[in-house]
């Protein structure tokens, strides 16, 4: 009961850490359907790790794509010099 209170004021302030719109309707879906379903603690913790998971996996996406982006006009901008 207090994990479903704690849930829905998050929700209502709108407090995510760190997140993004994307995510804050993921987290919103989360509080669906943690409080709806009435699961443990034991499965709301796997689901926001998870959750965070992929958050991280897509950052690192965007790093590896913009380390690309750099080394490669970092490249051909070498060889415009020469």
């Amino acid at each position: 009961e207090e994990l479903t209170r704690a849930l829905i004021e998050v929700k209502d302030d709108n407090i995510v850490d760190g997140g993004t719109e994307g995510s804050l309707e993921t987290f919103s879906e989360l509080v669906k359907e943690m409080t709806s379903k009435q699961q443990d603690i034991k499965a709301f913790a796997f689901k926001t790790k998870a959750m965070r998971m992929e958050e991280k996996e897509k950052n690192v996406q965007k790093i590896e794509g913009i380390s690309f982006l750099e080394t490669k006009w970092g490249s051909e901008n070498g060889k415009l010099r020469q």
